[in-house]
């Protein structure tokens, strides 16, 4: 039996710490952990994917099952959804719902973007809300918070922007571990364990940038190495973070609206306004903070938050296999 390709990045990082950690246990401890893993089913299917690799190993399964705590501190991932904006691309649709209730093929936009982040295992999320909120809370509970732990970011009185929402939730990622942020109007193919996987593998990467070759006329630029260093205006000629930029050395690409990043942002964000758009945070910190682009094999990705694009989202979930 060969390793899951999905899970050769985590081994790297996991490995030498897990069997560092493995030995028996008291009977009383195997069946606390049995009942942890029975109470998630999301954390169970994250742990059988590392069973089946020590298996190989030879290292018998029940041992490594005693580590299950202690492999749950390393492997958990929160995340933020962005889906507190007016969604103005998309009127009149967004003139009574809010753009994360949106439907696609019958499922709203933040239906899909849940299910994908439970699909790689994501338990716990927070969701910022400012425009018709109270539908948004209405849906999750309906929904019975589709058995996760998610809480809102309540911007009801001041939309705070990309920047300042991260901000605000500062409280929920409080265990020193990466998070991933996902935009509500993003559908795609990418796997949100791989991403999450090699952004831990560089521990002085600050944010890892899903990016993409698509057309447009704003584009952030890149260096050889992948690490942001600046944005074009190609229409118009305006740089950032400085004026008048050369980038003709540089690599184009689009922003994908999801991202990792590290928990070190927030002492970075102390001095900030309460209102900013992340991406002139990241370009204005670009030139010592560790912000890379990541381009994922085979990137399937449609912005669906304009009403173009809306008309070929039903097609899009099909072709990509959306389907959860």
């Amino acid at each position: 039996m060969s390793r899951p390709p999905h899970c050769e990045a985590t081994m790297k990082v996991y490995e030498i710490q897990l069997q560092d950690r493995i030995k028996f246990r008291k009977r009383a401890e195997i069946e606390s952990v049995n009942a942890a893993l029975k109470k998630s089913f999301q954390v169970e299917h994250t742990i059988h994917r590392f069973l089946l690799i020590y298996h190989t190993n030879s290292i018998h399964i029940q041992t490594f099952i005693l580590n299950f705590v202690e492999i749950r501190n390393l492997i958990y991932m929160k995340a933020l959804i962005f889906a507190a904006g007016f969604g103005t691309r998309l009127k009149p649709v967004t003139d009574s719902i809010p753009k994360a209730l949106v439907p696609i093929n019958g499922k709203p936009l933040l239906e899909y973007v849940i299910l994908k982040m439970k699909d790689a295992g994501i338990n716990e999320i927070i969701i910022n809300v400012h425009h018709f909120p109270d539908q948004i809370v209405e849906f999750l509970r309906r929904k019975n918070n589709f058995n996760l732990h998610i809480e809102i970011s309540d911007e009801r009185d001041l939309l705070l922007d990309t920047g300042g929402g991260i901000k605000k939730a500062a409280h929920f990622f409080n265990d020193d571990k990466p998070f991933l942020i996902h935009n509500v109007d993003i559908l795609s193919n990418v796997d949100l364990n791989e991403i999450y996987q090699q952004h831990l593998l560089d521990p002085d990467r600050l944010v890892s940038l899903v990016v993409s070759y698509r057309d447009t006329f704003r584009y952030l630029l890149f260096d050889e190495k992948n690490r942001l260093k600046g944005w074009v205006n190609t229409k118009t000629g305006k740089t950032k973070p400085m004026d008048k930029m050369d980038f003709s050395g540089y690599h184009k690409y689009a922003f994908a609206g999801i991202q990792v990043v590290s928990p070190a942002i927030f002492d970075l964000m102390k001095d900030t306004k309460n209102v900013f758009p992340i991406m002139d945070f990241y370009l204005q910190h670009c030139s010592k903070a560790k912000i890379v682009g990541y381009i994922p094999d085979k990137l399937r990705i449609l912005d669906a938050g304009t009403i173009g694009a809306l008309k070929k989202a039903d097609d899009f979930i099909q072709v990509v296999q959306i389907n959860y």
